[in-house]
């Protein structure tokens, strides 16, 4: 399916770990996910991709109230 006006292509989910905690391969996946997956498929293939810790830009803080409303809405 085609869709036009986007902003991007696909979004890029990956396990954070605690940096204490990094195994070698845990450090290859992140690589991987923030390196290798964003140079192939945005620099040679012209994909956009979303990427929460290089695209996400905090808009303010939460307060109390608005997690709680939120947290309604999960229920």
């Amino acid at each position: 399916m085609l869709v036009e006006n986007k902003d991007y292509d696909a979004y890029l989910s990956y396990t954070k770990v605690d940096p204490d905690q990094w195994s070698q391969e845990t450090r290859e996946e992140e690589r991987f996910a923030l390196e290798i997956l964003p140079d192939v498929l945005e620099k040679h293939y012209g994909y956009k991709l979303f990427i929460p810790d290089r695209d996400l830009i905090p808009t303010g803080s939460f307060t109390n109230d608005h997690f709680q409303d939120d947290t309604r809405l999960l229920r």
